[in-house]
């Protein structure tokens, strides 16, 4: 479970919506460990950013389990 203040979530322009001048994409950066992902693949912000936390869900269980 990752605890809301332990991130923080910025939009950034996706390539497939940046003629529109939206912002769907998610960027988050964990503050503990300082691992930022980012998720542009989505015309969805929400989309976007349920990747976003699934990709620092598992880098953190990849540093978590790192020997």
């Amino acid at each position: 479970m990752i605890d809301s203040k332990d991130i923080e979530i910025t939009l950034c322009k996706s390539d497939r919506t940046r003629h529109l001048g939206a912002h769907v994409g998610v960027q988050i950066k964990h503050f503990e460990t300082n691992i930022t992902v980012q998720s542009i693949n989505h015309t969805s912000q929400y989309m976007n950013k349920l990747a976003t936390l699934e990709l620092l869900k598992d880098e953190l269980l990849r540093l978590r389990y790192q020997p």
